[in-house]
């Protein structure tokens, strides 16, 4: 971490082998919504330990306020047991309210990186699918 707070990395295009340099600034800033998952991945990555991978949940987000937006939740499990977790823990055509750091990227929407989700109850769902089904029609 250099002295201002940031953190330096750099990122190889494996394609062209070109190097470029990226800032991050970590910090305490948080989001939390409720999210309804439509697809979970898990991706595999090359030339590094073999149980090591991605899971990425997307689907769509509703903020504190209503809006509508697109989302991935990121993980990145480094055992199989932590894989099995995570799996467990996320299905596909449910809502969650989520919690974590998060990015905003333009052509992704808003990414949150090992967000803590916890499954809605039925009652509280029915409310949140209600708002939800609204809102989206109207974005």
């Amino acid at each position: 971490m250099d002295c201002d707070g940031t953190t330096t990395i750099s990122i190889v295009n494996l394609e062209t082998g070109k190097a470029s340099e990226f800032k991050l600034f970590p910090n305490e800033s948080s989001l939390t919504c409720f999210v309804k998952l439509m697809n979970i991945e898990v991706i595999e990555l090359v030339d590094l330990p073999d149980d090591y991978c991605e899971v990425v949940a997307t689907g769509t987000a509703m903020d504190s306020v209503g809006h509508i937006f697109k989302v991935q939740l990121l993980y990145s499990p480094e055992t199989t047991a932590e894989k099995e977790q995570v799996l467990a823990d996320i299905q596909a055509g449910r809502y969650y309210s989520a919690s974590g750091q998060f990015s905003y990227v333009a052509e992704e929407g808003m990414l949150m990186y090992d967000a803590k989700c916890r499954e809605l109850s039925d009652e509280e769902a029915a409310g949140v699918i209600q708002v939800f089904n609204i809102n989206e029609m109207a974005s």
